[in-house]
């Protein structure tokens, strides 16, 4: 057996189309003034999804349509655009001052610039119109829109190491625990670690640099450590000796934070691993934390997608959200934007927000009461 340590990376590229859906409502009061003043123009105001997209649409309706006479014409134009091409299904609907439905028509269009506009110029019979409208002499028009606006490509990476044989192992593990042929000695909050220089030095940057400099650890062979738990120092050095590590599931949090400080980025693979494995509602809040603290942009992007599809209220009840908004508030902005830009979709928009704001009033009062 040919015992190995190498570190392979895995990538996968998970490619998708963003859709944004757009609500929007025209209503025009004192229909019959407005028919006379209109003229030649009679568009709508501008409007847009209000998150970030450099879309704007706007409204065309004519209440005599300029080539089919007898009827009223109604568009829709893509009036300022980012991308040189955006997919759309859209739906327009005429309204009574009843807000009873007179008419509509749907469709999906390919818009291929700006001020490129797409509908029917015989959209409804005007005299039909003109006598649905003449009793509250109010008319709405509504229109909804899913315009695919953009590729987007989500990168993930996993990171695997391959074993040492089983034999070598052993061997390591036996030296390990061997205080005879030590050369160094972890004292950790009480508790003593025997350990081998070169065998540090070999797995660890961070091990390799403390030794090879002229340090106070290097010349007493004594390294004391006061921000690590024993239990989780235990596991590291039994990483580091054997690629094997015990109770992952219980301690990763606790061992990715050592991992990183030592460079071990074999170990600090496996503990992101399990951290995103055991994700849910109550510990998305201390691992957005752990990930923004190490600087892993990976991890942090994980959670912050596995928040975009979540409850508010659900997520900023939990303890560990609490704690996290306490030490850490900027991620509690970022964590928002990205829930509530998933959430705000057409007329729901405005209640979702609304809920989670009561939420994290809720949240706040719990922090300054604690």
């Amino acid at each position: 057996m040919s015992p190995t340590n190498q570190e392979s990376i895995n990538a996968e590229c998970v490619t998708s189309v963003k859709t944004i859906n757009y609500s929007y409502s025209w209503c025009i009061n004192d229909f019959s003034d407005w028919c006379a003043l209109s003229g030649e123009v009679p568009e709508s105001a501008t409007f847009s999804s209000n998150d970030g997209e450099e879309l704007e649409w706007q409204l065309y309706f004519r209440p005599q349509s300029l080539s089919s006479r007898p009827h009223s014409a109604l568009m829709l134009w893509l009036t300022k655009s980012a991308s040189k091409k955006v997919q759309v299904d859209f739906k327009l609907s005429l309204l009574d001052g009843e807000s009873k439905l007179i008419g509509s028509r749907s469709t999906k269009h390919l818009f291929t610039h700006e001020r490129c506009g797409f509908g029917w110029d015989g959209f409804i019979e005007r005299k039909r119109l003109m006598k649905r409208v003449r009793v509250f002499d109010k008319l709405i028009i509504t229109c909804d829109i899913r315009a695919k606006v953009k590729i987007e490509n989500e990168l993930s990476i996993t990171y695997n190491t391959t074993t040492v044989s089983d034999s070598l192992k052993t061997d390591l593990f036996n030296l390990l625990d061997d205080e005879k042929l030590s050369d160094v000695t972890f004292m950790i909050r009480g508790q003593d670690f025997p350990a081998h220089k070169c065998i540090l030095a070999a797995r660890s940057p961070v091990f390799a640099a403390m030794f090879s400099h002229s340090m106070q650890e290097t010349i007493d062979s004594t390294v004391n450590i006061p921000d690590v738990d024993p239990a989780v120092f235990k596991e590291l050095l039994r990483f580091i000796y054997t690629d094997q590590v015990n109770d992952l599931d219980t301690m990763a949090d606790r061992l990715y934070a050592a991992a990183d400080k030592y460079d071990i980025t074999a170990l600090r693979s496996h503990c992101r691993k399990m951290i995103l494995k055991k994700l849910s509602i109550e510990t998305a809040g201390d691992a957005l934390k752990l990930a923004d603290l190490h600087c892993d942009r990976d991890m942090k992007a994980r959670v912050l997608q596995f928040l975009r599809s979540r409850d508010a209220i659900g997520v900023t009840g939990t303890i560990g959200w609490q704690e996290m908004v306490a030490t850490h508030p900027h991620l509690e902005e970022e964590a928002f934007k990205i829930m509530a830009d998933s959430s705000a979709k057409g007329k729901k928009r405005s209640s979702v927000v609304w809920r989670f704001g009561r939420a994290l009033l809720r949240t706040f009062k719990v922090t300054k009461s604690s």
